[in-house]
């Protein structure tokens, strides 16, 4: 990640699967800045962030996998095929 940070001379950012915006690590060697999540900052992020459209969102999932698997396998499906937009350094929490 800093090879890639120093040939683009931008920010590199290293987040879960499907959580562009909660990254858990980043770098920028032009600016100096080498960051890595700990628990604590996790634990304070995830108490900031808006958990009841997580669970409203991970619920409404979990109805269409159940009742609508072949719903639910075209959105997977779309979702997959879908060009990638990387998350503005705005939208991401720190």
């Amino acid at each position: 990640m800093s090879s890639l940070s120093s040939i683009l001379k931008k920010e590199v950012t290293l987040s879960g699967e499907n959580q562009p915006e909660f990254p858990l690590i980043k770098i920028d060697t032009k600016n100096g800045i080498e960051k890595i999540l700990t628990e604590k900052d996790a634990e304070n992020l995830w108490k900031k962030s808006d958990q009841n459209v997580n669970i409203f969102t991970m619920l409404k999932s979990k109805i269409i996998m159940k009742f609508f698997p072949k719903l639910f396998e075209k959105k997977v499906l779309e979702s997959a095929n879908r060009e990638y937009k990387s998350t503005p350094k705005e939208k991401n929490v720190w």
